[in-house]
């Protein structure tokens, strides 16, 4: 990086109050900081709406890490069995095989 002291004050200045309040403003969407938003941009807000929040399903973490392992598993499957869709006349060792 060329000029890392201005990419840095780059980024306080967007991370700063005033310009992560704009951004909910511009573009309807909640901040990602502790910023306090006046009333009227809140309730305006699509991701952050009172209608939103209530459809929103509590997600208990513990059991969706502890299923991790099974959803890798899953997802490696489906990914062979696309490729032997796609790619009929592909050996699977040339499929998945890295650097290639």
């Amino acid at each position: 990086m060329k000029y890392p002291e201005a990419a840095h004050a780059f980024a306080e200045q967007l991370l700063s109050d005033e310009d992560m309040s704009g951004l909910p403003q511009a573009l309807g969407i909640g901040v990602t900081t502790d910023v306090k938003l006046p009333e009227e941009i809140q309730m305006s807000l699509v991701y952050n709406s009172p209608e939103r929040v209530a459809l929103k399903k509590e997600v208990d973490w513990q059991k969706w890490m502890a299923d991790r392992s099974a959803r890798i598993e899953r997802g490696q499957q489906n990914n062979s069995k696309l490729a032997r869709c796609l790619l009929p006349h592909v050996p699977p060792s040339r499929v998945f095989r890295r650097g290639v």
